[in-house]
């Protein structure tokens, strides 16, 4: 009677082992595939990064179309992803949602400032090349060697309008600072310069203000959020590394089959 009932508690055993290993697996995979989801998100979330950059280099339009189909498609994942957070759900999921609300609203917002600024820039550049030619023609009449001086003032003005390089910006006002002690007997041509000397200032002004704003302001916003949001993907990505269910059921059942041989043994 004593060998029956050590069978029948060892059969009650092994049952409540196996159907909870089971049931440790069946969470094992679940687990497996939210590990799979956030790497989708994560590639998605890269794939975002792509087209707002070439978006902002070239500034046409069919990339920002691409941005916001990349966007709409990193929403869905993450709603998709909600269901594995089982701890502060609500709260983790408006954490990702807010980094990645705000980064949108940042991206718009930023587009509106370079479109801004772009016109600001024309509309100065245009000053600057207007006040050029009048340069160039008081500088002909005046003195040759003033003259060659606005040439050389132009040959700056056009490098730094095919390469937009702040350094270039510097030489070209160096060199109407120099043109300057040229002209100080003859009034037109001081206060021309003078003109043209304020312009470039506004000019340089205005790309340390967008400078600020941008990488400072609008632009460090957005990606400070956007990094938020891929911090967190990176912190589920650790936490739900997959598990060798494979591996770890053999040696399981392994262990369960010795278990129960020994425990024959014994009652023999």
């Amino acid at each position: 009677m004593s060998s029956q009932r050590s069978t029948s508690l060892a059969i009650v055993i092994t049952v409540i082992l196996i159907l909870g290993f089971e049931g440790f697996q069946y969470w094992s995979a679940s687990a497996n595939d939210c590990y799979v989801q956030v790497l989708k998100l994560q590639q998605q979330h890269l794939m975002l990064r792509r087209h707002e950059k070439d978006y902002l280099l070239r500034q046409q339009i069919e990339y920002k179309e691409t941005w916001e189909k990349r966007l709409a498609q990193v929403k869905q994942q993450t709603d998709h992803f909600g269901h594995c957070l089982t701890r502060n759900t609500a709260s983790q999921m408006a954490g990702l949602k807010g980094s990645l609300s705000q980064y949108e609203t940042d991206f718009h917002r930023l587009i509106t400032e370079l479109k801004s600024a772009n016109q600001q820039d024309l509309q100065i550049l245009n000053r600057l090349m207007n006040e050029q030619e009048q340069l160039e023609l008081l500088g002909r009449e005046y003195n040759v060697n003033v003259y060659a001086q606005t040439l050389a003032i132009r040959q700056h003005l056009f490098t730094y309008i095919t390469s937009e390089n702040p350094i270039s910006l510097q030489l070209l006002s160096n060199k109407v600072q120099t043109l300057s002690q040229w002209s100080s007997d003859n009034q037109e041509l001081a206060h021309l310069i003078s003109l043209y000397s304020d312009t470039i200032k506004e000019l340089q002004i205005l790309l340390q203000s967008r400078q600020y704003t941008h990488e400072r302001g609008t632009m460090g916003s957005m990606r400070k959020h956007i990094h938020a949001f891929e911090d967190k993907l990176n912190h589920y990505e650790l936490t739900m590394q997959p598990t060798q269910t494979v591996l770890l059921r053999i040696a399981f059942y392994l262990c369960l089959l010795i278990g129960l041989t020994i425990m024959r043994i014994r009652q023999v």
